[in-house]
């Protein structure tokens, strides 16, 4: 398994990056591993990508070697750029692999979501989540994703609600089939 070291252990389902670790030898991913069953939850271990880490729409900097719970939540950890300083060329691929991940688990217009990769060393981005319940807090991603694309926090918000409740009622705002277009959000950056 450590073939390809260091790796990742992470919870399959969880939140804000709790329980991910980067791990090196066997007696660390068994202490990760322990401690993400012990959770009663199931974990993945996927190999360790070192390149630079987007969340479409946010790239995220580190100043630690993962995006786990406590550089999410730390100040200084990160700092989040929007728009990503990148070419435009890999801009529009990120944009265009979001939401394929976003449909290859099944989800269709009536959600939302952000998608989050990290380069390998070659700097080839590889989807590591698709998150189906973003946050909205001030540290969370979406809000300055939603801001690099011009909408207000009150306009992510009510577009939101407008999912939650719009699709089921004929003629709504967002309904299927009304012709209205989601403006994409704009690939940013973290650092």
């Amino acid at each position: 398994m450590l073939e390809q070291r260091p790796v990742v252990v992470k919870p399959a389902a969880d939140v804000a990056g709790v329980s991910v670790h980067r791990v090196g030898t066997e007696a660390e991913l068994e202490r990760a591993a322990d401690e993400v069953a012990g959770r009663g939850l199931e974990f993945l271990v996927e190999p360790f990508l070192p390149g630079r880490e987007f969340t479409v729409a946010v790239e995220i900097e580190l100043t630690t070697p993962l995006f786990d719970y406590a550089a999410k939540y730390r100040a200084g950890a990160v700092r989040e750029l929007c728009p990503a300083p990148v070419e435009e060329g890999f801009a529009a691929r990120l944009r265009e692999l979001a939401p394929a991940a976003h449909r290859a688990l099944g989800f269709g217009a009536d959600a939302y979501s952000h998608t989050d990769f990290r380069c390998d060393a070659s700097g080839e981005p590889m989807c590591i989540e698709v998150n189906a319940l973003p946050g909205l807090a001030a540290t969370s991603l979406l809000p300055p994703a939603a801001s690099g694309a011009g909408w207000s926090h009150p306009k992510l918000t009510q577009r939101i609600l407008d999912l939650a409740g719009g699709l089921s009622r004929p003629g709504g705002p967002w309904c299927r089939g009304s012709g209205r277009r989601v403006p994409k959000l704009r690939v940013c950056r973290a650092e």
